[in-house]
């Protein structure tokens, strides 16, 4: 197709026609087989949205766009890690990703593992498998199963600072030094002890991104190291009338349950992630021509890229050379435009940079291009350039908050604010993290902030062992809307949320409060549609679920209540509550304020 945008452009009608549903408003993620179901991908969304801004000549701009808006609208389980950068509200929804790097952190084993566990496996297998038992035993352990649940740690870290991350991911990199060979990304269907590229990527991942946290070089060669053991998973040759052979990358060297074997077989979606690793390792080591071999494996993707109107724009799971045959399986090519993304010249995720040093490091976040970043004298300053028509979401971590006049961009003020609904920047004291939006009215925007006062704020806090939220003295980082329910908000002493569809409701996770503590929790809220609410709640044997609920009705009037929950008469609330969630209602468009969440004990009684 000639030219890097017109591959892109083609590839983008996967999302406007190929995969979508016009009747659903939603996406398949796959054709021919789709075990998920529609849904709203925030990433298909991302892509449609980033497309526009850098393909600003192009005719369907303003169709992408219109697609990409209409996916956020309809959006109800949040907009991924990545997208807020991008589309704002990164301010609201940073709850929910510290709260999966918590959970990360709890279920990481004293010596800094994750194993295999077949009887997890068999009981939250979605997509009916054999036992997996065959697959492994129970306390395996190899690098796949560790390697990329390290580096989202890491990532975490180096964009926040958190020292309870960088302690759990290092700690794992330390394990994951036993391993010399790639094994055991894909035991869904794989046995644990099979060869696998998938591990060379998420090893490359994670050692890069300690590298880059730490800049220690043994990092940087363990990074290398996986790069290289890829290698062998990729056709560096091809027969003269099979051109996508040339960088086709098998997925492992053995067998889907030890019966559909992957000898020349490509599965370029694996290829596609380990190409991704390899054009984040070029930027530092040239020992190989990575970013070579990571442009030819995702070409080899686009050779196989379907042409007619029923699969346009995706391409096969799997493609057998030796039979010439395509899986019937086709996969969408968000993989694929991430990489051509790169290809063009644009980060396909949000950067970090770091200035300052020891405990004093300050950390700047944005989807923008961050340049010349410096700390001087007691100030900050920095620039940010991108597409002209994109607006600059920040995220500042490591500093104290900025005091009067002392935002500026291009040398204007820029004033603090609640609500990042217009230019204006807003500062967490729990979290010491300062978030901003900048609108774009030029190809360079220069930001300064006066006086900085660098602050190192505990990202990753230990399990709540109280039921007592008053949220005029804070603690909405202690929750986070998981389902149905836009962004969170405080205002004046109110946890602040609007459901947007029927089922929507908030969750705190780790908790380790005693059962025995509390009798009954009293609610203070308001809602202004639906009859009634439930409140549930998990234990170390029994996981969140009706079975451990209580439903009681609601007056949505609007007007504040007090609603008393007897949690002290349910057989199931006894030992430690794991977890806790809220439904507030059971009706959408609800407005939904919260005053209150407060535990009372037995002895109160």
């Amino acid at each position: 197709r000639k030219t890097l945008d017109k591959e892109l452009e083609f590839s983008l009608n996967a999302y406007m026609n190929t995969l979508w549903l016009p009747d659903k408003q939603a996406w398949h993620n796959t054709l021919d087989w789709d075990p998920w179901g529609a849904s709203v991908n925030p990433e298909f969304a991302r892509q449609l949205w980033l497309s526009a801004k850098i393909l600003p000549s192009n005719p369907k701009k303003a169709e992408y766009l219109e697609r990409a808006d209409l996916a956020i609208k309809n959006m109800k389980r949040g907009y991924g890690k990545d997208f807020p950068f991008y589309i704002g509200g990164l301010d609201r929804l940073y709850p929910g990703y510290r709260n999966n790097i918590i959970g990360l952190i709890n279920s990481q084993n004293e010596d800094g593992s994750w194993r295999f566990d077949p009887d997890v496996w068999n009981k939250n297998d979605t997509i009916p498998h054999l036992d997996y038992h065959k697959l492994g035993k129970k306390d395996d352990v190899e690098l796949g199963l560790c390697a990329q649940k390290a580096y989202t740690l890491l990532k975490y870290t180096r964009m926040t600072g958190d020292k309870a991350s960088l302690d759990a991911g290092l700690k794992a990199l330390a394990f994951m030094g036993r391993f010399t060979i790639p094994r055991a990304s894909q035991v869904w269907e794989v046995p644990v002890h099979t060869p696998d590229v998938l591990a060379s990527a998420h090893g490359v991942q994670a050692y890069l991104e300690a590298y880059k946290i730490t800049n220690k070089p043994s990092y940087l060669f363990e990074a290398v190291y996986w790069a290289y053991t890829g290698l062998p998973f990729v056709y560096l040759w091809n027969n003269s009338d099979m051109p996508y052979m040339l960088y086709a990358s098998i997925p492992v060297f053995g067998a889907t349950w030890f019966t559909g074997s992957w000898f020349g077989v490509a599965v370029q979606w694996n290829g596609l992630d380990y190409a991704y690793a390899l054009y984040n390792l070029a930027q530092y080591d040239k020992s190989l021509p990575w970013q070579k071999i990571a442009d030819g494996l995702t070409v080899n993707a686009l050779y196989q890229q379907e042409t007619d109107k029923k699969y346009e724009g995706l391409y096969p799971d799997s493609y057998d050379f030796m039979t010439k045959a395509k899986s019937a399986w086709k996969l969408s090519p968000s993989l694929l435009i991430r990489n051509l993304f790169v290809m063009m010249g644009y980060s396909a995720e949000p950067g970090t940079t770091v200035v300052g040093s020891g405990d004093e490091k300050i950390r700047i976040s944005s989807a923008l291009q961050i340049k010349d970043a410096v700390l001087s004298d007691g100030n900050l300053k920095f620039s940010l350039s991108y597409p002209s028509e994109m607006d600059a979401y920040i995220m500042i971590a490591g500093i104290d908050k900025p005091v009067g006049d002392s935002v500026l961009k291009d040398q204007n003020i820029i004033n603090e604010t609640q609500e990042l609904g217009t230019e204006s920047w807003k500062y967490d004291p729990s979290s010491g993290l300062l978030f901003m939006k900048l609108k774009r009215i030029a190809d360079v925007m220069k930001v300064e902030i006066k006086g900085v006062k660098p602050r190192y704020a505990s990202q990753i806090r230990s399990a709540i062992d109280k039921i007592n939220w008053q949220f005029k003295q804070g603690g909405i980082y202690d929750w986070f809307p998981a389902n149905d329910l836009d962004s969170f908000a405080i205002r004046d002493g109110y946890l602040i949320n609007k459901s947007i569809g029927s089922d929507p409701y908030v969750v705190c996770e780790p908790t380790k409060i005693k059962a025995s503590e509390y009798s009954e929790i009293a609610i203070r809220m308001r809602t202004s549609k639906g009859e009634m609410a439930q409140f549930f709640w998990s234990t170390e044997s029994e996981p969140l679920g009706e079975a451990n609920s209580i439903s009681f009705p609601i007056v949505s009037d609007g007007k504040i209540h007090e609603y008393v929950i007897p949690v002290g008469k349910h057989d199931k609330w006894k030992g430690t509550i794991t977890s806790i969630r809220l439904d507030p209602t059971n009706s959408s468009d609800s407005e939904i304020i919260i005053e209150s969440i407060i535990g009372r004990s037995a002895k109160s009684d």
